[in-house]
């Protein structure tokens, strides 16, 4: 028994010849049994060329790229072609690496070259969005969202961004209006990025309330409450990005500062004939400041077969009187190369802050906010993709008692300016 057991650990223990797995990959490469080709191979592992690019190409196709990466970057120090070179391309391209992918793309051939089409063009990219934020009190009316960004290149590895939004909600008791600036520039070296930006927030928010009161004498009073709040908020930030195979480190440091001016009128006048019986004016500035260090980590497991991220962002807001924890996880989902899901949870409490990875989030020191974001993204093509994003916020203001829901929809498009469609 015990010479029948050791055999069969010897039988089972024994792997395929080099030529055996050779011949075997091919064949299976050959009929693109990729399923097949990728079980079979991580059991008799290699490290040949041919090894390496089969199984580079067997992953790509599975559409699982950190795998396909790491093949098709050995075949190329084993074999240097155009082929592995091309699958390469793809695969960072698919992984939204456009600084490698570009990389990868210098290094083909002139004909090779021919087939991808990449046009280094000024402009990059232009994203295209708009949107309605609908409360569910009707103290709050709508407000109607709209942004544009323009990415584009300066030299070989710099990317600048531009991006203007604006709210507007206007209606007879109350109006809001919001413009935003933000540029930013990301120096790029190998799965490495460190970036600068700056934020500029200009907002203004009128009110008006009346209320009819009764004296003691008997008489009909009507109370006017006028508001008028004008603020500016000023963001500069720093941020280190970097790709470790499947782990996604970045660090961040944010500086916030806002300036406003609250000016309001409390009129009583009688309602027969609007004489004014008292008046009062007050004029209030504020001026808030927020240091944000923060880090975040994102994670592929293999598992997953690459359809999966999660990661989390750890904010460390710190104010004037203390310093609170903002923790933000998020999941991304690849459904398929053209249809994906993002998702992500924040909660914020009293204190000025900003998601620098938002274009529509600054949150005031009177405000908590609850904010789910969910995004389905599809790519029609390469160059053209859509995006439909859902968002659920709860706001509580604390000096008004007023707390409600606000459920968002924005529609999203982004054209790519880089690729002509020639697809492997």
């Amino acid at each position: 028994m015990i010479l029948i057991f050791s055999i069969g650990i010897q039988s089972y223990s024994q792997k395929a010849s080099i030529t055996e797995v050779d011949a075997q990959t091919y064949k299976l490469f050959t009929a693109e049994q990729w399923k097949d080709l990728i079980v079979y191979g991580e059991e008799n592992a290699q490290n040949s060329y041919y090894y390496n690019v089969r199984m580079g190409v067997a992953y790509f196709n599975e559409r699982e790229y950190y795998s396909a990466e790491k093949h098709l970057k050995k075949a190329i120090e084993q074999g240097n072609t155009d082929f592995a070179k091309e699958y390469l391309f793809w695969a960072y391209y698919n992984l939204g690496e456009s600084f490698l992918a570009e990389q990868a793309y210098d290094q083909l051939s002139t004909e090779a070259k021919k087939s991808v089409d990449l046009k280094k063009t000024a402009i990059e990219s232009v994203y295209i969005e708009v949107g309605i934020k609908s409360p569910n009190t009707n103290e709050v009316e709508n407000t109607y969202y709209g942004n544009i960004i323009l990415k584009h290149r300066l030299g070989k590895n710099i990317r600048i961004l531009h991006s203007v939004n604006t709210f507007i909600q206007d209606q007879s008791a109350q109006d809001f209006n919001s413009f935003q600036y933000h540029i930013s520039g990301a120096y790029f070296i190998n799965t490495s990025s460190i970036s600068i930006g700056a934020i500029f927030n200009e907002s203004e928010f009128n009110s008006l309330t009346n209320e009819i009161i009764i004296d003691d004498f008997g008489n009909n009073l009507i109370e006017e409450f006028i508001s008028n709040s004008k603020g500016n908020t000023y963001s500069f930030y720093a941020n280190f990005n970097k790709r470790f195979n499947r782990f996604r480190l970045n660090a961040n440091f944010n500086y916030i500062a806002q300036n406003s001016t609250i000016k309001s009128i409390d009129k009583v006048t009688l309602e027969s004939d609007g004489a004014i019986i008292s008046e009062e004016f007050s004029k209030t500035k504020n001026k808030e400041t927020v240091y944000i260090p923060s880090v975040g980590v994102m994670y592929t497991p293999k598992f997953t077969k690459d359809r999966i991220s999660i990661g989390a962002d750890f904010f460390f807001p710190i104010t004037e009187i203390e310093t609170n924890i903002v923790f933000k996880p998020y999941l991304n989902i690849f459904i398929l190369d053209q249809f994906w899901l993002n998702t992500s949870y924040l909660q914020v409490e009293d204190f000025l802050f900003a998601d620098y990875s938002s274009e529509i989030l600054y949150n005031t020191p009177d405000l908590s906010v609850k904010r789910f974001v969910s995004t389905i993204n599809y790519a029609f093509s390469k160059k053209l993709i859509t995006k439909l994003t859902y968002t659920f916020e709860n706001y509580k203001f604390n000096t008004t008692a007023l707390v409600y829901d606000i459920n968002s929809i924005f529609w999203e498009y982004n054209i790519n300016f880089n690729l002509c469609l020639v697809l492997l």
